[in-house]
């Protein structure tokens, strides 16, 4: 059990550990987009074997309202999320049933086609996830969600500081000594670009 302030602060100090000089590369901000991106990565290296995901990365969002666009086709604009093989990286709730994800493939087939009018489903568009439900007497309909977002902090509850990290316990290791690698060979890039531009602003060749 690890939060985000403490991932991020182990992979500070390491860096920072290796360059005295360094400190105006880096940031928490900057840290924890890193680690986004990392996080992102090892999950889909991860499941591309066709191994589930944990319960570990999934968030608890909080209701959301989706509003009628048409018949009984509802849209609201989620926050990025990680979508696994057969969009495995979210699951949604509608009065306590599940409400099953299309694949890809299926997205726009479900959008169009009347024979599905009366099955409960939801596809992602873009940034806009659509679900068709009931028969559409409501302007706006709440659903819970569960979800494996590419940023966590984008679910407004979730505190860096003292929350849990959503990542797999045996993945958090692997997080960041990847981070520290791939970051490290970024600010060795930067300080040598860095370090010629002086070198060139004083005219030395």
């Amino acid at each position: 059990m690890i939060t985000e302030k403490e991932i991020v602060y182990s992979i500070l100090n390491s860096l920072r550990g290796g360059h005295s000089n360094n400190n105006d590369l880096l940031s928490n901000r900057l840290i924890r987009s890193w680690i986004a991106a990392e996080r992102a990565n090892l999950l889909l290296q991860f499941t591309d074997s066709g191994r589930s995901v944990s319960e570990e990365n999934y968030q608890s969002l909080s209701t959301k309202t989706f509003t009628l666009v048409s018949d009984n086709i509802y849209k609201h604009t989620l926050p990025k999320i990680i979508y696994f093989n057969r969009r495995s990286g979210v699951r949604i709730r509608y009065n306590n049933e599940a409400v099953l994800m299309c694949t890809k493939s299926q997205d726009r087939n479900y959008q169009k086609d009347n024979y599905f009018s009366s099955v409960k489903r939801a596809w992602v568009i873009g940034n806009e996830m659509y679900v068709r439900i009931g028969t559409g007497n409501e302007t706006n309909l709440n659903l819970d969600i569960d979800a494996i977002l590419y940023h966590p902090s984008d679910e407004f509850y979730y505190n860096w500081e003292t929350d849990v990290y959503p990542l797999q316990s045996e993945l958090i290791t692997v997080l960041k000594q990847t981070a520290i690698k791939n970051e490290q060979n970024i600010i060795n890039m930067a300080l040598n670009d860095t370090t010629n531009n002086f070198t060139s602003d004083n005219g030395t060749q």
